[in-house]
C-alpha cells in the first residue's frame, strides 16, 4: 500500500512538533457536487417526466470527468464500463461496478475538488480570542501550514479529551455556542464532535478553508466487523494543497496536520494509505486508513473518504455516540491530552503514557480517588464537586 506522508514527529524544547523539520510557528461546509450515481438518477428521472430531451451536461452521467463547476474527476480505470469501451451505455446509467478491489494509490486521489464555505457559523473575534487564548496562543495567526500545525499542536495540549458527560446520562449539545462554553468557558474536555466543531469555527474565522469527513473507528476492532461513521474529522485546504486535521480522537491523535498527497519525512508513527474496497465508487472517494506505527507493527486507528458531509449530519451520530446502548462511549471512561512529547489516555482506570516513537507504558489506577486526581492533575480536565462526585459512583459501581 502506497503511503502518502508522514509528518515530522521531533519536538522543540516547549514541545512543540517539529512537523516540517522546523519548528512550528507560533471549517466548513460540506455542499460539494453529488455523486455519480445521484446525478445518474436525476437525469433519468428529467427525461422520464419529458423535461428534456437532451441531458444537461450537469446532470448527464456520461459527462464523468469533463469540466465544469461540479465535475468530480474519474481516473480512467474507474469509468463506467460503457465509457471504457465506447459501447451504448446501457439504460440502468452507471449501474456497471467501479474496479475498487485493490488498494488505492493515494498519488490517484482527486484533492483538487472545492471545498465549499461553511454552513457552520465562525467563532466571532471575541470568542476566536478566547479560544486562542484557550489554547495558549496570543495573536490571530494567518491562514499557513505552519499556523495550522501550530492551533493542532496547541489545541492538543490545552483542551482534553473526555467522556464523563455521557457516562453521568447528560446529553451532549454540539452546537457551536455549547461547544464553546464547555470547552473555552467551563475549560472541560469532550469528544470529536466537540473538539473538531470547535476547531473548524476557529479555522473559518481566521481564513482556512475547511469542511468536515466521516470516519469508521478501527482501533482495536477486528478487520471483519463493522462500525458506524462516528468520529469527526476535517479536510483543510492551505495553499491549494489538503490537509487533514483531526484533534477530537481519543486514542493516539496525530500531532499535526497530515498532507493528503505529499511525501514527507518519516519521523512520526502516523501514516495515511490507501484501503482496499470491494463497493461501487464515485471515483473521488476513495478510502483511506489513518494507521500508528506500535512495537507490534502498524495498526488501524479509523477508515475515511474524501466525500462531503453535511454538518447537520453530525446530529444524528452525535446522538447514536452519546445514547445508544451499543455505543463504548457509555460503557468506558475515556480521557487524553498530549503533554510534550508523550502523548497521555486514560481508559476506566488505565493510564498510557505512549512516547512520539510509539513506545508505550502502562500505570493501573486502583480507586476512584487516584482516578478523579489524575483526570484533573495530569489529563487536565477542570472538574466542579458535583461532577466528580458523580464520576466517582460511576466508577465504584464498575467495580
Amino acid at each position: 500500500m502506497a503511503r502518502i506522508r508522514q509528518a515530522a514527529g521531533r519536538q522543540d524544547a516547549r514541545g512543540v512538533p517539529l512537523c516540517r523539520g522546523g519548528p512550528v510557528a507560533a471549517a466548513a461546509g460540506a455542499h460539494g457536487a453529488p455523486a455519480r450515481g445521484h446525478r445518474a438518477i436525476l437525469w433519468r428521472h428529467e427525461r422520464r417526466r419529458g423535461r428534456s430531451n437532451a441531458p444537461s451536461p450537469s446532470l448527464d452521467p456520461s459527462a464523468a470527468g469533463t469540466a465544469g463547476p461540479d465535475a468530480w474527476p474519474v481516473p480512467a480505470d474507474r469509468q463506467p464500463c460503457a465509457a471504457r469501451t465506447g459501447g451504448a451505455r446501457p439504460a440502468a446509467a452507471a449501474l456497471c461496478r467501479y474496479r475498487t478491489a485493490r488498494p488505492v494509490d493515494p498519488g490517484d486521489l482527486d484533492v483538487t475538488t472545492p471545498v465549499n464555505p461553511s454552513a457552520q457559523p465562525a467563532l466571532d473575534g471575541a470568542r476566536l480570542d478566547a479560544y486562542l487564548d484557550r489554547i495558549g496562543l496570543q495573536q490571530r495567526p494567518a491562514p499557513s501550514l505552519e499556523a495550522l500545525d501550530a492551533i493542532v499542536a496547541a489545541h492538543l495540549r490545552r483542551i482534553p479529551f473526555e467522556n464523563i458527560d455521557v457516562l453521568l446520562g447528560r446529553p451532549i449539545d454540539i452546537a457551536l455556542d455549547a461547544v464553546f462554553d464547555k470547552l473555552v468557558t467551563r475549560e472541560r474536555g469532550g469528544y470529536c464532535f466537540e473538539h473538531n466543531t470547535l476547531l473548524a469555527a476557529a479555522l473559518t474565522a481566521l481564513g482556512f478553508e475547511a469542511m468536515p469527513l466521516a470516519a469508521r473507528v478501527r482501533y482495536g476492532i477486528d478487520e471483519g466487523v463493522p462500525t458506524p461513521q462516528s468520529h469527526l474529522l476535517l479536510r483543510v485546504r492551505v495553499a491549494h494543497r489538503d490537509y487533514i486535521a483531526d484533534v477530537g480522537f481519543g486514542g493516539p491523535n496525530p500531532p499535526c496536520a497530515l498532507p493528503l498527497s505529499e511525501p514527507a519525512p518519516e519521523t512520526l508513527p502516523f501514516r495515511l494509505v490507501g484501503a482496499p474496497s470491494s463497493a461501487p465508487s464515485s471515483g473521488a472517494y476513495h478510502l483511506l486508513d489513518l494507521e500508528l506505527k506500535t512495537e507490534h507493527g502498524w495498526t488501524k486507528l479509523y477508515r475515511f473518504d474524501l466525500s462531503p458531509q453535511a454538518w447537520i449530519d453530525y446530529a444524528a451520530r452525535n446522538w447514536y455516540v452519546c445514547t445508544h446502548p451499543d455505543s463504548v462511549f457509555l460503557h468506558r471512561l475515556m480521557a487524553a491530552r498530549t503533554d510534550g512529547a508523550v502523548r497521555l489516555t486514560m481508559t476506566n482506570g488505565e493510564l498510557t503514557e505512549r512516547d512520539a516513537d510509539g513506545a508505550s507504558r502502562h500505570v493501573r489506577l486502583e480507586t476512584p480517588e487516584q482516578i478523579v486526581a489524575t483526570l484533573r492533575e495530569r489529563i487536565g480536565v477542570r472538574l466542579d464537586d458535583e461532577t466528580a462526585a458523580g464520576l466517582r459512583e460511576w466508577l465504584a459501581r464498575q467495580g
